[in-house]
């Protein structure tokens, strides 16, 4: 083996940084990426997309640099190309982003160095494409001044089992030297078999070769699923039946998205029109599975008009099953085929990342079990994650989930003026006359005690004297009993207008709740003087599912970057898990007055609709069922839930009257002496 073997990784996506980390356990390597935020991330151990296991990232650096600089890796000899390939609007071949690498590798190049290309390209690409570029902009000829090899990818994303290091790997080079020197790398950092291809042509083709023949099976299963459906039979069980015959290719109908499958045939196809020779079978395979996602919407319609459903959900949005990867997926055709037709359609994936589909695409993904607390009439599991697995949906089978008694979300706009909260008004008088009463609550807010360790300036309990108050056992396991026969599936927050933290039955009460139903989205709010990371990593492995923190330091604009200190280190351990909340407040803030419980001069034409009584279970520490977390003097009561059924308590008709006076823009109890209100789907 050579001793001076300087490697560089260009491109560190799902190839290239498993690449880059192997090839550091035997070689002096540097890995380089154009996205320069990528590099800073990926030096602290950060890798968003998933591509590689944090420790072996760390272990990776350790011994080689990243950078996003082509003159920090000049003194490298062997450069291999891992970027991205793609087709444009019209499904043509798109090799800018190779044909960029080519140039900027020029300005580098020496004599004797190799350049290997990885990325999947049709055949004659390398030879017609990527080395007339490398000879043109640097003055020098391929098997004179420099050699090329090529080897293609062959990684599954997403597959846990065939790991880089045990996948097959197809070597293929421009001489016999450069091909010797790849089988002694390669042979080097992996396990698997080396298999020299005659030619870069045949390792190219064979690349292509695997993916079109997944997409043609493919396309054969998704046009018999379509048969089967037409003669009423499952193409699931038919497959297993068939699969029972030694040689018969197990492949299930589905969407083919992603950057391999779904768009290598257009290479192979756009090669073959230039050479004027028609690839029949592959066209038309092609184009089944580019109508799938269209099949896929239409029978959601149909099935969503026969249920009456207005608000779907969608299960999934990367374009196959336990990847965050999301490039190319079909989800995003029936998402946008979708949303013209009903009232909502949600998107729910608890792995992609949420930031980059919303700056791509302007889609809000729902990422937590937030999903599962709405009420949504139709669920459609378009992507198979095991996080699913719990909800016994099979793959492409549309289900409605019985809660008709359940609160619907069709309106996120904002009703803190008048004039925005007509959707609203109109939603909730159209429930009423359609169901006879109002929908059941969002959220459920129990006190479980009455008294706080920071009595801020701005809070009720400067002004007001409270007694010290605590909840039974018994009511709390009356009122969680009671939610979980309703099937309840909302918010419950542990608190009040308290602090919950200095409730020592905390971690019991967390317990019962989800014992009793893993449904519940157990939440509360505390001002973390009492909080240690070692209590909230005992909460969240109890069941508990978000908290919010709220830092009363009072000089947040002053100190913007600080926290106090019990703050700081739950800070440093949970900044990024999105279970967790920080919010920097003020002293001197200003909040709503509590029902005039906090005295301030406010003018009643200012008041805007409150959902507050529509979408909020306030449950004081007796049990009496208050009209809103704003009764911190518990003026109101409609019933207790240690002798009422909770619904009764919520359908009261006291209460109702309060609900349809706020419906026609007038305030009569407590409320006439309220400024505060708040959007309907907003906690």
């Amino acid at each position: 083996m050579e001793k001076d073997i300087r490697i560089a990784v260009i491109g560190l996506g799902y190839v290239g940084l498993p690449l880059f980390c192997l090839i550091s356990n035997h070689f002096t390597c540097k890995g380089l990426d154009n996205d320069s935020n990528r590099i800073s991330l990926l030096k602290e151990g950060i890798d968003n997309r998933e591509c590689e296991k944090r420790r072996n990232i760390i272990f990776a650096l350790q011994r080689g640099m990243l950078t996003s600089l082509y003159s920090d890796i000049k003194d490298c000899n062997i450069y291999i190309v891992c970027v991205q390939t793609g087709i444009d609007e019209y499904n043509e071949p798109d090799l800018t982003p190779i044909k960029k690498v080519c140039e900027s590798l020029s300005e580098i190049l020496k004599r004797g160095d190799i350049v290997i290309f990885e990325s999947t390209v049709f055949p004659g690409a390398i030879e017609d494409i990527c080395i007339p570029i490398l000879e043109e902009c640097s003055s020098m000829k391929v098997n004179i001044d420099f050699s090329v090899g090529y080897s293609p990818e062959r990684i599954n994303v997403g597959d846990k089992s065939h790991k880089l290091e045990l996948i097959p790997k197809i070597i293929s080079a421009s001489n016999n030297e450069t091909l010797s020197l790849m089988n002694n790398i390669y042979s080097t950092i992996l396990s698997a078999p080396i298999i020299q291809a005659s030619s870069i042509k045949v390792a190219e083709a064979a690349k292509m070769y695997e993916n079109v023949q997944r997409d043609v099976l493919i396309a054969l299963a998704n046009e018999f699923s379509s048969f089967c459906d037409v003669e009423g039979i499952n193409i699931n069980e038919v497959t297993e039946c068939a699969a029972s015959k030694w040689n018969f290719a197990k492949v299930y109908p589905g969407l083919v998205g992603g950057h391999c499958i779904g768009v290598d045939t257009y290479y192979l196809l756009q090669r073959a029109k230039e050479k004027k020779h028609q690839l029949n079978i592959i066209q038309t395979a092609r184009n089944v599975n580019e109508e799938k996602s269209h099949v896929v919407a239409n029978k959601i319609k149909d099935i969503a008009i026969s249920l009456e459903a207005h608000n779907i959900l969608l299960l999934g949005f990367s374009y196959k099953a336990d990847t965050p990867d999301y490039r190319n997926t079909k989800v995003l055709d029936i998402y946008n085929e979708l949303k013209g037709y009903f009232t909502v359609v949600d998107c729910f994936d608890p792995i992609v990342d949420k930031k980059s589909i919303k700056n791509e695409f302007g889609i809000s993904i729902i990422t937590s079990e937030d999903a599962y607390r709405s009420n949504y009439d139709l669920v459609v599991k378009l992507v198979d994650h095991k996080a699913f697995k719990k909800n016994r949906i099979s793959k492409y089978q549309i289900h409605r989930y019985k809660r008709d008694i359940m609160i619907q979300q069709i309106n996120n706009q904002s009703v803190r003026f008048k004039e925005k909260g007509a959707s609203d008004i109109d939603y909730l008088k159209s429930f009423y006359n359609t169901h006879k009463h109002f929908p059941l609550f969002q959220q459920v807010l129990i006190e479980t005690r009455t008294d706080c360790n920071n009595h801020c300036k701005f809070c009720p309990h400067a002004f007001c004297k409270k007694p010290l108050g605590i909840m039974s056992w018994d009511c709390y396991k009356q009122i969680i009993d009671q939610l979980s026969d309703l099937n309840y599936n909302g918010r419950i927050a542990l608190m009040l207008s308290n602090e919950p933290l200095l409730e020592e039955r905390m971690e019991d009460m967390i317990i019962y709740a989800r014992q009793k139903s893993p449904r519940f989205f157990l939440d509360m709010t505390t001002n973390g003087i009492l909080l240690t990371v070692e209590k909230l990593d005992r909460f969240f492995k109890l069941g508990l599912d978000n908290i919010n923190i709220n830092d009363y330091r009072g000089d947040r604009d002053k100190y913007p970057d600080k926290w106090s200190s019990f703050v700081n280190p739950i800070y440093e351990a949970y900044y990024n898990n999105p279970k967790v909340s920080f919010q920097k407040r003020r002293t001197d803030e200003v909040l709503p007055n509590y029902a005039g419980n906090i005295p301030q001069v406010f003018n009643p034409d200012d008041f805007g609709f409150c959902n507050y009584p529509f979408r909020k279970l306030t449950i004081g520490y007796t049990g009496n069922i208050l009209l809103c977390c704003d009764d911190f003097l518990y003026d109101t009561n409609f019933g207790n839930v240690m002798v009422d059924n909770i619904l009764d308590c919520w359908n009261n008709p006291d209460i109702e009257e309060i609900k349809f006076s706020l419906l026609e823009g007038k305030r009569i109890s407590i409320c006439s002496r309220c400024n505060d209100y708040q959007d309907y789907n907003v906690y």
